[in-house]
């Protein structure tokens, strides 16, 4: 136990990434517990993949079909959240041969952050483990699933961290945004980047239509005017936000519109920009993510911050658009007064 808790505490010293920390625990556990083989077996999905492993050259088990007998074990493990020791027989070129071994739990499935975090600690040898050699090895097992964890707390609050301060730097320069065109060709660049979407646009409302007017793929911007009014009545009926892992179910209308902006629409995630006082404004749209896999509600959430930013544009634009016109009218209303003070007789 004493070496053991030596090791747990080096683990807790040990700054590094999960396969480091894996390869250094299942080498421990293996000198610690003078095991033939001990490892980390990961869960993904429905089978087991040996992620880490230490083994002995003495006998001749293989690692790999020692471990490949004891996934069922490392199963009841995940399950009951417990250690469990367990045995097993195993035949090879010298007969059959009994082995026995632990399993430590590195995390439910259902709560792990990352397959790799679903999984089990190992350990077989040719010899029963006593109680107390159990309890150690929880205490190993239970040190390195912390240190696993806090590793990737560390990995995840820096990655929201870059998220949040590319965040801040695409809507910072809405305060920029002088000429609308210029700013919306390269936001949608950035959007369609930082969401790793294949495609992004956004449509406005003019004249009782909702209408493309710019478009970005494989980063570069474009102009377009294409109706997608359909598409954007179903988004603000929605109130939120529309996500579709297969838009060929969409109505014909809809699936019309869609397919004039691009004929292979495999993923659509589109929300809502509404103006300070609740009024429509328009859609702003993403197609396809690079990675194919389904659409997350962190990126609709961060969706949904990027068209308050749009909309933001959209409608400064429009109101310096309208003061522009006030101002006009207000010097052509002086200037016809001049004339008119002019012409009167003195």
């Amino acid at each position: 136990m004493e070496k053991v808790v030596d090791v747990c505490f080096q683990l807790g010293q040990l700054a590094a990434e999960g396969p480091v920390v894996r390869d250094f625990v299942a080498e421990s556990a293996r000198k610690l517990f003078a095991a033939t083989v001990a490892g980390v077996l990961a869960k993904t999905g429905e089978s087991y993949v040996l992620l880490a492993a230490s083994s002995t050259v003495k006998e001749g088990a293989s690692k790999t079909a020692l471990m490949s007998h004891a996934k069922s074990f490392a199963s009841q493990a995940i399950e009951q959240n417990r250690a469990i020791n367990f045995r097993f027989s195993y035949r090879d070129s010298e007969g059959e041969k009994i082995y026995y071994g632990v399993a430590m739990p590195l995390g439910p499935t259902e709560k792990a952050s990352s397959p790799e975090n679903a999984g089990a600690l190992m350990a077989v040898r040719r010899t029963v483990f006593e109680p107390s050699e159990v309890a150690a090895f929880n205490l190993l097992g239970t040190t390195a699933r912390l240190t696993m964890e806090n590793a990737e707390l560390s990995r995840s609050r820096a990655a929201q961290q870059t998220d949040f301060s590319q965040l801040l730097e695409i809507s910072a320069e809405v305060g920029n945004a002088s000429n609308l065109d210029v700013f919306m060709r390269q936001f949608l660049v950035k959007v369609a980047d930082f969401l790793k979407f294949e495609r992004t646009f956004v449509a406005v409302y003019e004249t009782g239509e909702c209408r493309v007017r710019w478009s970005a793929s494989k980063g570069v911007a474009s102009n377009l005017d294409l109706d997608v009014s359909a598409m954007a009545r179903r988004v603000f009926e929605s109130r939120s936000h529309i996500i579709a892992e297969n838009p060929a179910q969409f109505p014909v209308p809809e699936k019309t519109q869609l397919s004039k902006l691009d004929g292979q629409i495999r993923q659509y995630l589109s929300v809502p920009l509404i103006s300070g006082n609740g009024s429509p404004l328009g859609i702003l749209t993403l197609l396809n993510k690079k990675n194919q896999e389904p659409v997350t509600q962190e990126e609709v959430r961060r969706a949904k911050v990027l068209a308050a930013t749009a909309a933001m544009a959209i409608e400064a634009a429009r109101n310096l658009e309208v003061s522009d016109q006030y101002k006009k009218r207000a010097e052509d209303l002086m200037e016809t007064a001049l004339d008119l003070g002019t012409a009167l007789p003195a």
